[in-house]
């Protein structure tokens, strides 16, 4: 690969202070991630729109370079066709997961490596900008086009400082899902409404033996784990933990710290949220509800509901049902995207390609994203995509789909209630949040210890 100009944005010398230890190869923790999908998704997805079969006037490029962690073969499978269709090569940098993705492409935009589409979580955006690794796709043909066609959260992750960085490569928001068996064997009719009255069945259910702690949580530590769940939890609750200009809102009196003292009475004082929940991230937190130990699940991502049901795997599936939220269903919604390297060559041919990543294919239809939802109940950002009845026909094995789209229409995109996500110190501010979160939940601090202590942190890290 050949080198090429850093642009604008920090400089090489400055973006190697910047990144740290991540040029060096330290991590952030992955989130977790979902069953492959199979080779076989149907490609079909919406009438094809006028647009994208024209190539670009620019000269084709030799190649262009992909820098991604994988789902299953899909991004393997649409490279594929790219080259099949345009006659222009992909170079695959393929990494395990998301956390060495962003070491590498911290690395070669610090030694100025020409890369073209980078597989981009949207909690990285804020510091890519900022640094200058990638750019804006403001201007680029059809992206309006595509803006029309995404929901809002979705559209609001995409959106930065009045500029569209990326499309997305999955949508999701936070959801709760109970165990039907055990609703019928305490007699509960129907699923709670509010907070207390999640506290008077969970506790009916401990009482008459049908679960010794009713809740399991996705409460281990890791990037959009433990931190994502107080966020969802707050903002359900009606409250934040951060304001517009990214200052907590974490003092007396506040829903954050009222929110955060329930949830460690669940734990501590009721007894009714599982301990080991402390231990779990998404997919374990999933599994572990297979066992049937469990009557709540809070809170996952929209698509894991095709885990907690899983066909194949799941000695319970078919009997778990998601619900709506408490307190009218608020949620967080956030999409991942694919973004365009600042260092590619060939904007025009890095357009196309990330259009068969987050886009449309050379027919016109939105190829990647129906395999991604058929196959592994993935949100695609795309309402159009999300409400394909190819797609809705596919989902009803695992949840109620009328139900799940519901509560997506109510998500408010992470980033904007939680603008915090968006800063360059969000990364380790979040490593000492969760630390004080898991204490407090584990009985070690008070809810106004652990909001103290995150207050203090991010005086450390932002002033």
């Amino acid at each position: 690969m050949k080198k090429t100009n850093i642009g604008k944005g920090l400089g090489r010398r400055k973006f190697l202070r910047f990144v740290g230890l991540a040029a060096a190869g330290a991590s952030i923790p992955a989130y977790g991630g979902t069953p492959a999908p199979s080779k076989a998704a149907s490609p079909a997805g919406p009438a094809a729109l006028s647009g994208w079969a024209t190539a670009p006037a620019a000269p084709k490029p030799a190649k262009l370079f992909f820098l991604y962690y994988p789902w299953g073969t899909t991004e393997e499978e649409l490279t594929a066709q790219f080259k099949q269709d345009w006659g222009v090569d992909v170079e695959r940098m393929v990494e395990p997961v998301n956390e060495p993705v962003y070491n590498k492409a911290n690395t070669m935009y610090a030694t100025g490596e020409t890369f073209d589409v980078i597989k981009t979580t949207f909690n990285w955006l804020a510091e890519w900008v900022k640094a200058g690794l990638i750019q804006p796709l403001d201007g680029l043909p059809g992206l309006e086009e595509y803006k029309k066609e995404m929901n809002k959260s979705c559209l609001q992750t995409m959106e930065y400082q009045g500029k569209t960085w990326g499309l997305p490569y999955y949508q999701s928001f936070f959801i709760a899902a109970y165990f039907e068996d055990h609703f019928k064997k305490s007699g509960i009719q129907a699923a709670p409404k509010t907070y207390q009255e999640l506290v008077d069945q969970a506790l009916k259910l401990k009482k008459d033996g049908v679960s010794e702690y009713p809740i399991v949580w996705p409460n281990g530590q890791g990037t959009q784990h433990l931190t994502f769940e107080f966020y969802q939890l707050v903002h359900n609750w009606g409250g934040t933990v951060f304001d517009k200009n990214a200052k907590p809102t974490l003092d007396s009196g506040t829903k954050a710290r009222e929110a955060l003292n329930w949830w460690r009475r669940t734990f501590q004082e009721w007894k009714i949220s599982a301990p080991e929940s402390l231990e779990l991230r998404f997919i374990p937190a999933a599994k572990a509800f297979w066992t049937g130990k469990y009557s709540f699940h809070m809170f996952t991502h929209h698509y894991y509901m095709s885990t907690l049901n899983s066909q194949t795997e799941s000695p319970i599936k078919g009997r778990v049902k998601n619900w709506m939220l408490p307190n009218g269903g608020a949620t967080l919604g956030w999409a991942d995207l694919y973004t365009m390297s600042s260092t590619s060559k060939n904007r025009p041919w890095a357009w196309m390609l990330l259009q068969y990543l987050g886009g449309r294919t050379k027919d016109g239809h939105h190829t990647i994203h129906m395999k991604y939802a058929i196959k592994s109940m993935l949100g695609t950002g795309y309402d159009v995509v999300d409400r394909d009845p190819a797609v809705k026909e596919a989902w009803q094995k695992w949840t109620d789909v009328e139900l799940n789209l519901k509560q997506g229409e109510l998500a408010t995109a992470l980033p904007v209630a939680v603008p915090a996500v968006m800063t360059p110190w969000h990364q380790k501010w979040q490593d000492a949040a969760q630390v004080s979160i898991q204490k407090c939940l584990a009985g070690q601090l008070t809810a106004d210890q652990a909001c103290d202590e995150m207050i203090a942190k991010h005086k450390q890290l932002a002033g």
